[in-house]
């Protein structure tokens, strides 16, 4: 699983995990794509790193949905939005939301937050969130759509 500050780099050799750094746009030119439905590239010598779009999203949207304070060894790490879906979709829920999305995403180095549009949908307990992104390494600017369910 790639981390929030850099990547995961798999030997499967060895079965080693390494945390590295991301490699630059010249090196992931040069990488002989394994799978790009897989978001993998081969950097020599049995490593892999993880690059993908998909990833990063999933990534975002697992901080998201991770309670804080239920991360071992990482007592900081996640969102109040677990929470916040219990509560009732109001002004004030829908502010807390749209910041804690704004807090998750500056977290992660591996894009930088270009705007978020949250839009309650009250019939159905809905908030949809797009969270347009631009992805630093692939230099790609892309939208991200999260629709949180509240239960409340």
């Amino acid at each position: 699983m790639a981390l929030y500050k850099g990547f995961s780099s798999i030997d499967y050799k060895s079965g080693t995990i390494s945390k590295g750094v991301f490699p630059s746009s010249n090196e992931l030119k040069t990488m002989a794509p394994i799978s790009p439905s897989l978001g993998l590239a081969n950097s020599g010598n049995n490593t892999f790193i993880l690059t993908d779009i998909q990833l990063v999203e999933r990534n975002i949207q697992n901080h998201i949905f991770t309670k804080i304070g239920s991360r071992v060894m990482m007592p900081k790490f996640g969102s109040i939005i677990p929470d916040l879906l219990f509560e009732p979709m109001d002004e004030d829920t829908i502010f807390r939301c749209k910041t804690e999305l704004e807090k998750v995403v500056n977290y992660d180095p591996r894009v930088k937050l270009k705007g978020i549009i949250v839009t309650p949908l009250y019939d159905s307990n809905i908030l949809n969130a797009t969270i347009n992104l631009y992805y630093v390494e692939l230099n790609v600017t892309q939208n991200m759509n999260l629709n949180l369910e509240f239960l409340g």
